[in-house]
């Protein structure tokens, strides 16, 4: 019976107009982790994108640049007799500071599908995901956005930014361009009018996806109904470990030259200079996160000063032996996110268990760090814009005015100027940006802060923390792109060897690798994603693949698990720039490079190939990987709603594909309903009045039942 009304409804279906979608109801566009939006919460509320299954169907509308009188009146003049809610197809460009308004206060759209822009964007268009004052619940300076301090003035699409929105609805990141035009097609067909008319009539071509949450409120609200006792209570809840998991990043901190402990030196008298860069960004799906210039530029310049550093590890290590003064290179994870990897080293340092808690079990391990040893953090952001020729200092103005930062502001300065370059200084009325000197300044006010950066009062770029965050350079604006870089690197490197205290010949003959520059560049920036560049294909020699069941475009997002990619490419460069071979020439093969060391902490030895030749070697490195969370969630009973650490969980969710199909008027389908049930009870009437006389019964099976030999 109810395949007769399948039959019957899919044939009534194909009768009016649907016959050109697909020989089955439906087309179905696989939907994988990673390009759809979902839940995150911090310690008080609930943002990103989520709604009911009843709410995530809609009629396809294509939103054309300039027109937003049919957001306004949910397009009721062109769909005259559809009352229902739509999906709005969009480039990701259009979500901009007027569009996003009419978007959030309309009552009728059930979720957007986004694609990528049609046409270039102008460097002068906002539009940052994230608000106008980044991070502004973890300032030191506290919470308060003031208009003389909002960084993200002339970038943001929103105050609080897009990522801190509860939207309400469900989004979808199209970027197969065989989806993208079969849901143009099947909007072209039925959607659009026909014949100079301005409306359209039924069918009509909808859509269906979803990401469903299973957790909502906030982190605190989380972390409570999934206890076992809440779980009695409410019998709502799926049987899971948990509803969220925290924001989970991983450090890579490479030591030049590590300290070794030795119990019989006075503890904790080494001083130590940070160079940083962070390693994650964001946008509106979280996932869809190139940081081009959020991030990857800082880490091309992070890793071209520590591979000067490598190229010249003897006379660093011989200077920082005698001196007892060593540097740090730390690219830090979960920084977008309230400084989720910094506050975790931060918390660590407050404790004396930075960089690892001392242990037993080993012969040699690395010194431990308290926060007083931590003279300065240097970290440089956002480069590849701007002039390629200046680098602003900023600095916390106090320190400024009290003279703590001359030597290494000279030691910046000198380190630029060597490369063609200059660094400006900062004022007393300075303020550091957002950065990951917080975390650490928050434990030690002592801990000196400098971030390098080529913009001055007011982020310049317009796209920071953005799924539209592609450099989008010509020939030109790449080669000042280039140039900047290995300005900020050049300053890093003679900002450490400064700190180690190498003589004045040794600080001149430190020159940066632009050749290394560039080819980071043609791998990190030029490629669409970084499995196929050549460099990296080398560099990562079969350990890394794309996953078919999430997104393998570029991402920085820090997320709850391990997918993000970068972060392996990153250590990968980092033991390649500054570990060695020389003392592991007789190693020939993965195993015994594994097996070596394992009675120490202080250098890792890794098996992996020369990204030049592809020849594998055993590297020994002192680069060293954290996984880290928020010390929020290393806290026992910590109050979620206290802002001193970071809350920021994502929802567990489950995800249904997206459905292209048609809809009908409500009274067709009643009819076809009505039509269905009248065909099955007469069905049910003739084969109701049957006997087995009605039947053709073959005399052999009758005699075989009956036990008759046939």
């Amino acid at each position: 019976m109810i395949l007769l009304i399948f039959i019957l409804l899919s044939h009534a279906f194909t009768e009016s107009g649907g016959e050109g979608l697909s020989e089955d109801i439906y087309i179905t566009i696989p939907v994988t982790e990673g390009i759809a939006g979902y839940r995150l919460f911090n310690g008080t509320h609930q943002f990103g994108f989520h709604s009911s299954k009843a709410d995530s169907r809609g009629v396809i509308v294509k939103l054309e640049r300039g027109d937003r009188a049919g957001l306004r009146d949910c397009w009721r003049s062109r769909f005259r007799d559809y009352l229902g809610k739509y999906h709005i197809l969009l480039t990701t460009d259009m979500i901009d500071r007027f569009v996003v308004q009419e978007i959030l206060e309309s009552k009728c759209v059930a979720g957007l599908i986004v694609t990528d822009p049609e046409t270039k964007i102008e460097p002068a268009e906002p539009l940052s995901h994230d608000g106008v004052c980044p991070n502004r619940h973890s300032d030191v300076y506290g919470d308060e956005c003031l208009a003389a301090y909002a960084w993200n003035d002339k970038g943001f699409v929103l105050p609080d930014g897009l990522r801190n929105i509860d939207w309400k609805m469900q989004i979808l990141y199209v970027y197969n361009k065989t989806y993208v035009d079969t849901i143009k097609k099947c909007y072209d067909l039925y959607n659009v009018p026909k014949n100079d008319s301005s409306s359209v009539s039924f069918p009509l071509c909808a859509a269906s996806f979803g990401v469903f949450s299973t957790a909502a409120g906030s982190t605190e609200i989380c972390y409570r109904r999934s206890k076992p006792w809440s779980r009695l209570l409410d019998l709502s809840i799926e049987n899971r470990d948990d509803l969220c998991s925290p924001l989970v990043g991983v450090n890579i901190l490479s030591y030049l030259p590590p300290k070794i402990y030795k119990e019989s030196t006075p503890a904790h008298t080494a001083k130590y200079l940070m160079l940083s860069a962070r390693l994650d960004s964001f946008g509106l799906i979280p996932e869809i996160s190139p940081g081009e210039i959020s991030v990857l530029t800082s880490v091309i310049a992070l890793l071209a000063a520590a591979k000067t550093i490598g190229m010249h590890s003897d006379i660093f290590e011989k200077a920082a032996n005698v001196s007892n003064r060593h540097v740090i290179a730390a690219f830090f994870d979960g920084e977008s996110f309230d400084y989720i990897g910094s506050s975790d080293a931060a918390y660590d340092l407050m404790k004396g268990e930075f960089p690892r808690k001392l242990s037993d079990k080993f012969k040699e391990q690395l010194d431990p760090i308290v926060a007083s040893q931590l003279e300065a953090i240097i970290e440089v952001q956002q480069l590849g814009i701007g002039d390629g020729m200046k680098l602003f200092a900023h600095a916390d103005g106090q320190q400024f005015h009290r003279g703590e930062l001359e030597d290494v502001l000279a030691a910046l300065s000198a380190g630029a100027i060597a490369a063609g370059g200059a660094v400006l200084p900062p004022s007393e009325n300075s303020r550091m940006p957002p950065s990951s000197w917080h975390p650490f300044f928050r434990i030690a006010s002592s801990i000196r802060g400098i971030v390098l950066a080529p913009f001055q009062e007011k982020y310049e770029y317009r796209r920071i923390n953005s799924m539209l965050d592609r450099a989008h350079w010509n020939s030109t604006q790449r080669s000042i792109a280039i140039s900047q870089v290995t300005i900020a690197a050049s300053a890093l490197v003679r900002a450490a060897g400064d700190h180690v205290q190498l003589d004045i010949g040794q600080k001149l003959a430190l020159q940066v690798d632009k050749e290394f520059i560039n080819t980071l560049f043609e791998c990190f920036i030029d490629s669409p994603d970084w499995f196929t560049c050549d460099y990296f294909k080398r560099l990562n020699g079969g350990r890394l693949k794309p996953s078919s069941g999430f997104y393998a475009g570029k991402s920085t997002y820090v997320s709850a698990g391990y997918r993000n990619p970068v972060r392996f490419f990153v250590e990968w460069l980092a033991i390649y720039a500054t570990g060695s071979t020389s003392y592991t020439s007789n190693v020939k093969d993965k195993n015994t490079c594994d097996d070596l060391g394992g009675d120490q902490n202080v250098y890792v030895y890794t098996w992996q190939a020369d990204p030049q030749t592809g020849t594998f070697y055993c590297y020994r490195s002192s680069v060293d990987v954290y996984q880290v969370n928020s010390p929020a969630f290393r806290i026992k009973d910590y109050d979620f709603t206290n802002r001193t650490f970071s809350t920021w969980t994502e929802s567990l969710y489950s995800i249904e594909n997206l459905q292209l199909y048609l809809v009908e008027r409500e009274s067709f389908e009643i009819i076809m309903l009505f039509l269905g049930i009248l065909l099955s009870l007469i069905s049910f009437l003739i084969v109701g009045r049957c006997t087995d006389d009605s039947f053709i019964i073959d005399e052999g099976e009758r005699l075989a039942k009956e036990g008759e030999p046939l």
